[in-house]
C-alpha cells in the first residue's frame, strides 16, 4: 500500500507539471487601419492555410487581440521561428496586409514585448450580406481640366479602359472639379476594387492617389492623372461621331456606312481616306504632329504628343 501511494506522489511531482508546460498562451496585438471591420491572422503556426486563418477580437475602432495556444501548431512551429501575417477577412489572399504603397513586406515575426501596425490592406472586407450578383454605382471627383473618364477594375478583369468603361459625367462643381458616375456589374461587392482613367487607355491613369479605390468608398478622388486626356471635337451637332486620340492612335466612331472619312496633315496634304463600314476607324498617326479629320458629320483638329 504504501508503494502504490509513494508511486502516485513521483507521478504528481514528475509528469503533471509537464503536462502543464507543453501548452503556452502567445498573444497578438495589433493596430490596424480605418476602416477595418474585421482581422484575421495566418502563419507557418497553421501551415499558412487560408482556410483555416484565424479571426481576431475587436478591442475598439483600431485595435484587435487573439490569443494562440501553440500546443496546436505545426510540428517544429514555436515563438522562435514563428512567421505570420494579418488579413482583413477570412478565407482569401486579397484581404491581405499591405505596406503604405502597396507592396508587400516579409512576413512577420514574433515579439512579445511588440504591438504589430497594420498599414494599409490589399482589400478591406466589409462583412455584409451578399445577395447575387448585381450593380453598383460608382462615383468619382476629378481633378480640373478633366475632359473624359473611365473606370478599370476587377469586373473587368482590369484591362484597358473601352467604351464600355467610359463614365457619364454628372456635374461640375464650383471649383472647378468635375464628378462622374458610373454603373458597374459585380459578382462580389465585397472585393470590389478599381480606378480610373482620364482617357481611352492606360496611359492617362490616374497618378494619384497611389493605389486602388475599394467599394465602398464614398465619392472616391482623383487627384492627379498620368497623363491628361484631350479631346478635340468640333462642336458640329452630331454627337453620334466621336473623333479622339489614344496614345499614338487617332480613333473616329460613329459614322454611318459607306461616310468616307479623310485624314490631313498639317499642310492641307491630304494623308489617308477611309469609307466607313460603320464600325472604328483606328489611324496609326505620328508623334508630335498636328492632324485634321473630317467626316460628313464632324471635323476636328488633333495633336498627337
Amino acid at each position: 500500500m504504501k508503494k502504490s501511494i509513494f508511486s502516485v506522489i513521483i507521478f504528481m511531482i514528475t509528469v503533471l507539471p509537464l503536462q502543464g508546460l507543453k501548452a503556452t498562451d502567445v498573444v497578438f496585438n495589433v493596430v490596424v487601419p480605418l476602416p477595418t471591420y474585421e482581422c484575421w491572422i495566418i502563419g507557418s503556426f497553421n501551415g499558412w492555410d487560408i482556410s483555416s486563418s484565424k479571426k481576431c477580437t475587436q478591442i475598439d475602432l483600431k485595435r484587435f487581440t487573439i490569443t494562440l495556444d501553440d500546443s496546436s501548431w505545426k510540428d517544429g512551429i514555436t515563438i522562435a521561428n514563428l512567421e505570420y501575417k494579418y488579413l482583413s477577412g477570412p478565407s482569401d489572399w486579397a484581404f491581405l496586409e499591405k505596406n503604405i504603397d502597396g507592396t508587400e513586406d516579409l512576413n512577420r515575426k514574433y515579439n512579445v514585448e511588440a504591438t504589430d501596425t497594420v498599414a494599409r490592406w490589399a482589400v478591406t472586407y466589409t462583412p455584409i450580406i451578399i445577395g447575387p450578383p448585381l450593380y453598383i454605382t460608382i462615383d468619382v471627383l476629378t481633378p480640373v481640366g478633366t475632359k473624359e473618364c473611365y473606370i478599370i477594375g476587377d469586373f473587368n478583369q482590369w484591362e484597358s479602359p473601352v467604351d464600355s468603361c467610359k463614365m457619364s459625367k454628372v456635374f461640375t462643381d464650383k471649383d472647378g472639379t468635375i464628378v462622374f458616375e458610373k454603373r458597374v456589374f459585380t459578382l462580389d461587392m465585397n472585393k470590389l476594387s478599381y480606378r480610373f482613367c482620364s482617357g481611352p487607355g492606360l496611359d492617362y491613369e490616374q497618378s494619384l492617389p497611389i493605389g486602388n479605390f475599394q467599394y465602398p468608398t464614398v465619392t472616391p478622388t482623383v487627384t492627379a492623372w498620368k497623363a491628361v486626356y484631350r479631346t478635340a471635337l468640333s462642336e458640329l451637332s452630331n454627337d453620334n461621331v466621336r473623333i479622339y486620340s489614344n496614345a499614338s492612335d487617332i480613333i473616329i466612331e460613329g459614322t454611318e456606312i459607306n461616310d468616307m472619312v479623310n485624314v490631313y496633315g498639317i499642310t492641307g496634304l491630304k494623308i489617308r481616306t477611309y469609307k466607313s463600314v460603320g464600325e472604328r476607324i483606328v489611324f496609326a498617326a505620328q508623334k508630335n504632329e498636328i492632324y485634321f479629320v473630317t467626316t460628313p458629320a464632324r471635323s476636328a483638329k488633333i495633336l498627337i504628343k
